[in-house]
Formats: C-alpha cells, structure tokens, sequence
C-alpha cells in the first residue's frame, strides 16, 4: 500500500527500509549501501557491518512496536526518531505541479535514513501504521505495507503464504478429527 499523501522519494526511502529490515542476513556493507545510496551523503566504511546488524535489530524492534500500536505512544521511540531527525536529516526542497515538497532527501547514514521512514509511519497526517505487517508464515516474516487496514485475521505477504498456512491448518483439523475417531 503506497499512501498518495508520500511523495516519490519517501516511498523509495519506504520500501529501502523494509527491505533492510527484511535482510535475511548482513553479508556486505555494500549490500546495505546498494538500498540506501541514492539517500546517504556520506562514505559507509567497510567495517560497520556489524554496526548495521545492531540498526536492523532496532529497525526491527521499532517496527514491531508500531504494528502493536504500542509505537505511536511509546515516548522513548517518538524522542529518538524525533532526534536522529532533527540531527541528522537535510531536505531539498521544490515545486511539483504546484505544490511545494520534498524533491530530494539526504542523511549522513542508515540510522537517520531508516528513522524518517519510521517517522512516515508513525505520522498521523499520513496514518500508515495499520498498514504495516509481518507476514504471519513461519519461514517468511518479513514486515510489508498491505493494501488493507489491519483485521482479525493472520496477514500474509504473498498469496502462496495463505495457501501454505490454510493447508497446514486443514490438515491440522482432519488429523484432530480422524484422532477422535
């Protein structure tokens, strides 16, 4: 789900974020400068590997806070974001059909560039957080923004997921049942 209310360059820093977040595994720094290059102003050094494995970590724990609801009132979240932002984050700015935006973001590493994807979703004007999912399926996991609001029901990111988990759980009722017997 790409809300109309984000502009070109936040739904690129957006989906970059989720898929840094989504990473199976942190091999490389240039794996991690490939999703966030057209953002970062400064040199990533080739060392900070394990640094960035420490930022998914949190990245993740944010993101898990928001989908709790628990994001948008957790202070602690809100004043972090809110400094790695006011610290860190430059904007160029200009007009596009009429209305003045944001043409172009620029921050001097991941932490700032993931911390204003965080803040889009926290963002009430923008009310992206009931998008935001994990995908239910036990091999997958990864966090996505879905067409719909969040319901009652286990969300998936693709729809092999759903098949796989409404099978397992068909052949978890017939063996219950044919137990019984």
């Amino acid at each position: 789900m790409m809300d109309s209310t984000l502009g070109t360059e936040e739904q690129v820093l957006l989906m970059a974020t989720l898929k840094f977040a989504n990473l199976a595994e942190i091999k490389s720094v240039d794996q991690v400068h490939k999703l966030f290059k057209s953002f970062i102003v400064q040199k990533i050094q080739k060392s900070e590997v394990d640094a960035f494995k420490n930022d998914q970590t949190e990245l993740r724990n944010w993101l898990d806070l928001l989908m709790k609801q628990e994001g948008r009132r957790n202070t602690q979240l809100l004043k972090k974001v809110d400094k790695l932002l006011s610290n860190t984050a430059y904007a160029e700015l200009g007009i596009e059909n009429g209305v003045i935006g944001i043409k172009k973001f620029k921050f001097p590493g991941v932490q700032s560039c993931y911390a204003y994807a965080v803040a889009l979703l926290i963002d009430r004007n923008k009310a992206l957080t009931p998008f935001l999912r994990r995908c239910a399926a036990p091999e997958c996991g990864i966090y996505f923004l879905a067409k719909k609001k969040r319901g009652g029901k286990p969300n998936y990111c693709c729809e092999e997921h759903k098949d796989a988990a409404q099978n397992a759980q068909n052949l978890k009722r017939v063996n219950k049942y044919y137990g019984k017997l």
